[in-house]
């Protein structure tokens, strides 16, 4: 009887006894999750603690773009520079080095596709050279050099290394403005040859706080400074207001190593103090850092102003339009991951969304076909009316030919740059005539027929053939060395314009093969070679004529673009479009003519003031017209008015 009742309970009701142990049963699973879920956890947490201590890159587990609208707060551990395992960096101890963007920001994005982008690739085998924008420029007034360089291939631009400049001496000679990455950092290891000191400073990498940081102590003057002291790897870090950076590289030796402890024998070696109150209790700083960078980032290079007579002073000068109206730069040069920034030009690929006609009138997409990238009226950008403007313009110009650059005047205004100018430092360098000289607007017609305003500088530079019989420049640290006796002679009182004769001696001391075709001097325009008997003669070539950049800012609001004040802003006999003055700048005493604008666009002088003729007559011609139709309507009104009378007394 005992034994019974338990045989009876499994055979007859099994369901109820799964019943009564099923809490037991889940209690016992959710226990058992939580342990594993808590040592799952900890050894992630381990893990990637691990991995921090490593310096080793989490770009792979954070490859997905964030798209959130809420910025990202970042705050950040700090690596070095050291491979192939860089190390958190150290505020105090033997050794404190600077931190790496490599291995700090490459932490979590692909470095190596953001260095890809626009700002970097310029000497990458294969990459765009896209529509030609504004070259570095190699100046002296004493040898009379204003030399437009590239490593893209922009047509009138000359390769950097044609003149002797390395990767190394490019990067002392314009990293000023550079961003880092590309030239700085792509031949750090392959660029051995002296004066390079690669192994010495290391490379620079791409300071991506330059533009992405929106701290007020990101001071961008400090970049210039560490890299004229040759101090590649501290410039990033100098920059931010995380740290100082005192000593220089160029002092140090060739044998020195940046990775060594501080030998106390050896002074003025670069060093970086890191301020301690930046640094929270884990060892992380606080950065403000957005993906959009604001427009007082892009303007360390990317500020022109009007210098000269006529020029207002800075306090009168207007920003761009869309500036003033609360947009940032980043809003139409827009960018993913790889930093290919969109440009805005017609024409370029992927861009056609951003362009002016783009974002105000859309890329032919309606709402209809729901084609959100090119619909009308991104970001709210209002419809242009253009009323009474005949459409055949919008073939012939392109929207900044009216509302961008400086209101053109009679005669081209001279215009300074960042990149050119340095306009962010004051000292000598910042006169109203340093070179180059850059001429805006200067209305030219581009690729595609359509007319666009431009920036222009006359080149000049001493220029040799090359094995295939083309004209490459000569480094003015050449010329300098080759005619020291005659250019000193000229310039006792400083660099005065050169005499012919000047420049045929020139010539002569830079001819290498008696039986080689003479050197070429070109400036102004003109080309100038040495002829039968060592006479100076003017030479043809193509290296004369103008380097040329389309512009597109600052963009003017409607009320001051061209054909505001009617069709004679442009039509009419004295109008700055056709009519206007073109300085030639030529380091040549008699070489200094002007151009009209009318002939740099291939216009026909004669058919131009035919055609304006006609808009001095055109409000008589209009009355006439109002006049002969009114006559006319009233003519019909009287027969129309006779055949009613004449119906209407039929029907009676």
């Amino acid at each position: 009887m005992l034994e019974n009742p338990p045989m009876k309970l499994e055979i007859r009701n099994p369901k109820s006894e799964i019943r009564n142990r099923g809490p037991l049963l889940a209690a016992a699973l959710f226990g058992l999750g939580l342990i594993g879920v808590a040592a799952a956890g900890e050894a992630a947490e381990k893990k990637e603690k691990a991995d921090a201590e490593a310096g080793s890159p989490l770009a792979a587990k954070h490859a997905g773009t964030a798209v959130s609208r809420s910025p990202y707060v970042h705050h950040m551990l700090l690596y070095d520079a050291q491979e192939p395992d860089p190390k958190r960096v150290k505020t105090t101890g033997e050794l404190v080095l600077p931190f790496s963007t490599r291995s700090t920001c490459g932490h979590c994005h692909e470095y190596a596709r953001v260095s890809s982008g626009w700002h970097f690739n310029a000497w990458d085998a294969g990459a765009p050279s896209g529509r030609p924008g504004e070259p570095w420029f190699w100046t002296s007034r004493k040898v009379g050099v204003q030399l437009p360089l590239s490593a893209r291939y922009w047509p009138g631009a000359y390769r950097p290394e044609a003149v002797g400049l390395t990767p190394w001496l490019f990067v002392q000679r314009f990293g000023r403005h550079l961003p880092g990455g590309g030239v700085g950092e792509k031949f750090a290891d392959t660029d051995n040859a002296p004066p390079s000191r690669w192994k010495v400073t290391g490379p620079l990498e791409v300071n991506c706080l330059g533009c992405h940081s929106m701290d007020r102590a990101q001071d961008m003057t400090e970049w210039v400074k560490q890299i004229a002291d040759q101090n590649m790897m501290w410039a990033a870090a100098a920059t931010t207001g995380v740290g100082t950076v005192k000593g220089t590289c160029r002092r140090m030796s060739s044998t020195w190593s940046r990775f060594d402890a501080p030998d106390p024998d050896v002074k003025g070696a670069p060093a970086v103090q890191y301020d301690a109150t930046r640094f929270d209790a884990s060892g992380k700083v606080l950065m403000d850092v957005r993906r959009e960078s604001s427009p007082e980032r892009c303007y360390f290079c990317h500020t022109t102003a009007e210098v000269g007579p006529g020029a207002p002073p800075m306090w009168q000068a207007d920003d761009d339009v869309h500036i003033t109206a609360g947009m940032k730069c980043t809003e139409c040069h827009r960018n993913g991951l790889d930093h290919r920034i969109v440009r805005g030009y017609d024409g370029e690929v992927g861009g056609a969304a951003f362009t002016c006609v783009g974002c105000h009138y859309g890329a032919g997409a309606t709402v209809r076909t729901r084609e959100a990238r090119v619909l009308p009226g991104r970001l709210g950008a209002p419809r242009p009316l253009h009323r009474g403007l005949p459409n055949f313009h919008f073939n012939k110009l392109t929207c900044t030919a009216c509302h961008s650059g400086p209101i053109p005047g009679a005669q081209a205004m001279r215009v300074q740059t960042s990149r050119a100018h340095m306009l962010e430092f004051q000292g000598k360098h910042r006169t109203d005539d340093a070179l180059p000289v850059i001429l805006a607007p200067v209305f030219l017609k581009q690729a595609n027929g359509r007319v666009a305003p431009h920036r222009l500088v006359w080149p000049a530079a001493w220029l040799r053939h090359d094995k295939d019989g083309c004209l490459q420049p000569i480094s003015p640290d050449q010329v300098a060395k080759a005619a020291s006796e005659i250019l000193e002679a000229g310039a006792a009182d400083g660099p005065k314009p050169f005499t012919r004769e000047q420049v045929a001696a020139i010539l002569k001391a830079l001819t290498e093969d008696p039986n080689a075709p003479s050197p070429v001097y070109v400036t102004g325009g003109k080309a100038f070679a040495l002829g039968a008997g060592g006479a100076l003669e003017e030479a043809a070539t193509k290296s004369a004529e103008p380097y040329t950049w389309p512009l597109a800012h600052n963009v003017r609001p409607a009320q001051q673009a061209l054909g505001s004040g009617g069709c004679t802003d442009c039509h009419s006999a004295d109008s700055a479009f056709f009519h206007g003055q073109v300085p030639v700048e030529s380091f040549m005493a008699d070489q200094r003519p002007t151009v009209v604008m009318s002939s740099l666009l291939g216009e026909e002088e004669f058919e131009l003031k035919v055609w304006e003729l006609s808009f001095v007559f055109r409000p008589l011609f209009v009355m006439f017209c109002c006049a002969a139709s009114g006559i006319v309507a009233a003519v019909l009104l009287w027969y129309f008015l006779r055949g009613v009378g004449c119906v209407s007394k039929q029907w009676r």
